[in-house]
Formats: structure tokens, sequence, C-alpha cells
């Protein structure tokens, strides 16, 4: 029996360093998926599905003295763009004449944001390299992003074999199974991108201008005060950014961010005024799912693009605390 044992040893302490190594190399790659956006310029096109739709659009990254460039636009649809330069994101849509400007935050590629701190993902996010594959005609490496717990979305990510860059990325629900998919069918790296590609196409003149910059009615609150918390949230999420909203005709909307480091969560709290209609349920829009509750008359909402499990378990921790 001692032989049997030993022997059985033999083959499992292979198959548990090759997970190790597996996982490790997997973690290299995202990375080396992290930094090549600092350092490359590169163009393309790509599709992206979400909520049973497709749609197709075109990119051109810039890196330069001021930092990362990067424009957006739709080739279907209404033609909307997005254009960031550094942590400023402006958004034009065409379709109701109006522009957002917002601020972007850590400075993040608009396909796909990580922390500054990767490592921090391991806590929640166990990491395993698949098998070698090929997008828009380039060999790619493939890492599956699972959550170790139901709480958050898995992902599945291709990874240029040559340059680093995402090549193609999909957000899998609790089954595992593709909501949302982004997937380059071409892309090229070059040594510049002109500025005029840089540029939006309408000057946005005639159109409604939202800019967050400007408005004095949104106000962060990254002192803390307030009298909202979130008392029990799944574990690796914590509170990342705190907004005051207010408007001379309406009541002040507390907005608090959440973020694992890689799914994220915002949560909103407004009084009710007599006229409102609480919403109280869950709702969703594709990957998105929102749950809605009443906490001290105030009407509490959770969004994000994670399980509803996670937006009702958020929810239903939201408390009012008195004398903060």
């Amino acid at each position: 029996m001692k032989a049997d044992y030993k022997f059985l040893f033999l083959l499992i302490v292979p198959v548990v360093s090759w997970a190790s190594d597996s996982s490790l190399e997997a973690f290299e790659q995202l990375k080396r998926m992290y930094a090549a956006p600092q350092t490359l310029n590169y163009q393309g096109t790509f599709v992206y599905y979400h909520d049973g739709k497709i749609e197709t659009m075109k990119i051109f990254h810039s890196v330069g003295i001021e930092g990362e460039k990067e424009r957006l636009y739709h080739l279907n649809g209404s033609a909307r763009e997005i254009v960031r330069e550094q942590n400023l994101v402006t958004c034009i849509l065409p379709d109701n004449k109006s522009v957002m400007v917002n601020k972007n935050q850590g400075n993040q590629n608009i396909l796909f944001a990580l922390p500054e701190n990767i490592e921090a993902l391991k806590s929640s996010y166990r990491f395993i390299l698949g098998k070698d594959d090929r997008i828009a005609g380039r060999l790619s490496k493939t890492v599956l992003v699972r959550p170790k717990d139901n709480y958050r979305y898995g992902r599945k990510l291709w990874i240029d074999t040559d340059t680093g860059l995402l090549l193609s990325s999909a957000l899998l629900n609790e089954n595992n199974r593709t909501i949302e998919l982004i997937m380059f069918t071409e892309i090229s790296v070059v040594d510049k991108i002109p500025a005029f590609l840089l540029k939006p196409t309408v000057s946005g003149k005639e159109f409604t201008w939202h800019n967050e910059l400007a408005n004095d009615g949104v106000k962060d609150n990254d002192n803390g005060v307030t009298n909202w918390v979130v008392k029990n949230m799944p574990n690796g999420f914590h509170s990342t950014k705190h907004y005051l909203r207010h408007v001379s005709t309406e009541p002040t909307v507390e907005h608090i961010v959440l973020s694992d480091g890689l799914a994220s969560v915002s949560v909103y709290v407004e009084r009710l005024a007599t006229q409102n209609k609480k919403f109280i349920g869950t709702s969703y829009m594709g990957a998105v799912n929102v749950y809605g509750t009443v906490v001290n008359d105030h009407q509490v909402t959770v969004v994000g693009e994670v399980p509803k499990s996670t937006v009702k378990l958020i929810a239903s921790s939201v408390q009012y605390v008195e004398n903060r």
C-alpha cells in the first residue's frame, strides 16, 4: 500500500506544479496586456457584442510626451465618438445632439480597465493560461479570469503574443456563457498616429454640453463624511470614490463607487419626494444589473456590471448611520 501511495504522490506533484506555473504565466500575460497600450501606437477595427446587438467600431490609440490619447467611433448607427486624453473622456452623441465630458479614473484604457495594483486582483480572481489561439490573424495567448465566488463575472482574454495588446475580451456570467464580447477584426501597430485621426469628426458647437468638470453641482466627497454606509459588501470590494451631486431644484444625490479592481458598482442615494415613484426590485440591461430599495425615506439604487446577487446584497447593506 505504501508503494501505491508513493506512486500516486509522484503523479500528483507534477500536476500541482504545472497548475502553479500556468497561473504564474497567466498573470504575467495580464501584466503585459496592462503595459502594452502605454508604449504602443495602434489602430484597428473591432466588433462589440452586447445585449443581443453587434456594433462595429474603429479605434486610434497614440502615446506621446503628453501621455495616451484615444479616439473611438462607431461605424454604424449614429456615428457616436469617444475621445480620451489622459484622464479626460469626451463622449459625442449625435443622435441626441449632446456632448458629455467626464473624468477617466486612473487614466484607464477605454476598451479594458485594469487597476494599477494588479496584484490586488488575486484575492478575488484566479488566473488560468488557456490554449494559444488566433484573433484578427494574429497569434494570441488566452487567459481565463475566474472569480473565486459568484459575486462577480469572469472573463476570457486573448492577448497578442507579439505585442501584448488585448485582441479580444469576453465577459462570462455565472454559467460561463458569454454576455459581452469585444473582438478586433483587424489591428496594426504603427510608428505614429496622425493628429487629425485623434480629433472628433464633429465640432459639437450646436450640441448641448454636459461638463462634469465644470459642474458646480458635482463635488467629490473624498473626506468620507457621510451618514450613508455600505455595511456588507462582497469580499474584495471597497469604496473608491464618493460624489455629492446637487441641482438647485432637486435633492442631493450621493454617489458611492465600489470596486474590486476589475468589477465596478455604483450606489445612488436620493431622498424620495412625494411625486417620485419608488423603485423596488430588480432590473437589467445586458450585463448590467440594477436593484432598488427604500431606506429611511431615501431611494437606494445599485447599478453594476455584476450578477444580480451582488447588486441585491449591496443594496440590502446600505444603511443610514446617525452622528457620523
